[in-house]
């Protein structure tokens, strides 16, 4: 469930939502949001890599969207590959969600190795 209001996206019901654009930036809304630890630790790793922006993102960006992913506490780094009848990319996990999807797992096996 996606929730928006006038056309501005906000998050989903336990989870934050991202878009990927044409530029390859990273887009997801930036107020008005729940600013959880998992959305915070995907920041700052997307950020070593990647183009960053958060602001307010509408549904018609979705339509120019090349990739969607989510984040929250069981969901990690998940791809989101169709909203409505709206399909990103090929209908398939893209290639930034992939990367963000390893740098993340990396990232968690390294905290608990120091953990242990």
């Amino acid at each position: 469930l996606l929730y928006h209001w006038n056309g501005k996206i906000s998050e989903l019901t336990r989870s934050n939502f991202f878009i990927v654009n044409q530029d390859n930036k990273i887009v997801t809304p930036g107020e008005g949001i729940l600013k959880g630890i998992n959305r915070k630790h995907v920041l700052e790793l997307a950020g070593k890599h990647f183009d960053i922006e958060e602001r307010d993102l509408f549904m018609d960006e979705l339509k120019t969207a090349k990739e969607a992913f989510i984040t929250g506490t069981t969901k990690k780094v998940m791809p989101v590959v169709q909203v409505d009848d709206l399909i990103f990319g090929n209908g398939k996990p893209g290639e930034i969600t992939k990367k963000l999807q390893k740098l993340y797992d990396e990232y968690m096996d390294g905290y608990i190795s120091e953990s242990s």
